[in-house]
């Protein structure tokens, strides 16, 4: 019993780390893995995988209307970091640039999750048009602002975004067959 209560000590005093905090995520308990990535990211403030992550947790965690704010300073300032590495340059690797790309994309889709639960639907299109921009295969983008035009009342305008989207996918070698 004894050891129990010192094993169960020692873990809420041991130092926070990423991993810890992905663990956490992957189990469900994004409370206990927010408190990780915030305490990562205030002891490595330019950390940004772990602004990223404490931003997505919050958006999951979607306790209250603080966490969304905050979360949506914390993605905002992660797109400027990425939107800066992705820009064609000098060295212009292509495979960076497609990570950097697929990073983006994501930071776009959780903002616009963000600004949309936040009632902003308009700003939220915006964010998920972007996403899209940055990876037009990602789904998730896509539907919801599908579901945003049938909350504002446009569902008559999702015939013309949809043929829209089916103008703008990149060919595949497989969508020809």
């Amino acid at each position: 019993m004894i050891l129990a209560f010192l094993f169960t000590a020692a873990a809420f005093c041991a130092p926070a780390t990423l991993e810890g905090g992905k663990a956490l995520a992957r189990a469900g308990n994004f409370a206990r893995a927010s408190e990780e990535f915030l305490q990562v990211f205030r002891k490595e403030p330019h950390n940004d995988e772990a602004r990223w992550l404490y931003a997505v947790s919050l958006v999951r965690l979607h306790r209250n209307r603080n966490d969304l704010v905050t979360a949506e300073n914390l993605l905002l300032a992660s797109i400027k970091l990425h939107e800066g590495i992705a820009e064609p340059g000098p060295s212009d690797d292509l495979k960076l640039r497609h990570g950097v790309s697929r990073n983006l994309s994501l930071r776009y889709t959780y903002l616009g999750l963000v600004r949309r639960a936040r009632l902003d639907r308009m700003r939220a299109m915006d964010a998920f048009k972007a996403a899209e921009h940055w990876d037009p295969g990602l789904e998730e983008p896509f539907l919801n602002r599908l579901a945003i035009l049938r909350e504002l009342g446009r569902g008559g305008e999702i015939p013309a975004v949809i043929r829209e989207r089916e103008r703008e996918k990149p060919k595949t070698p497989e969508a020809g067959k």
